[in-house]
């Protein structure tokens, strides 16, 4: 009977660990696409609108994280294709964003 227990509290315990990724993923999917979509234009501002660049949505992620900033840089410099295999993998929830396979920075907001 004690194995049995402990048996299904593995089970639950790995199953809430299996959930716990998959969240913290679908942030790390949101939060990246979001800011690859403040990219500088050639005018000094941001695709957003902003008359600066980096806006003031970049430079909160920035302040707030700088490793997860220098982990969005990274990721900015795969293409599509790759971005789209690290952010979303085979999960079914995986939207298709590939555009090309230019790098992904700067492809997620037409230029201006």
């Amino acid at each position: 009977m004690w194995y049995e227990h402990a048996a299904e509290q593995a089970t639950d315990n790995e199953r809430r660990m299996h959930e716990a990724y998959r969240s913290r993923q679908k942030w790390k999917a949101a939060l990246v696409e979001a800011v690859l979509g403040h990219e500088p234009k050639g005018t000094g501002g941001c695709t957003c609108g902003a008359s600066e660049s980096p806006c003031t949505s970049v430079r909160i992620v920035d302040a707030t994280n700088r490793g997860i900033t220098r982990e969005i840089e990274r990721l900015g410099g795969l293409s599509r294709r790759a971005l789209e295999a690290e952010l979303y993998g085979d999960d079914p929830w995986r939207i298709n964003l590939i555009l090309d396979d230019d790098p992904a920075a700067g492809r997620s907001a037409p230029a201006a």
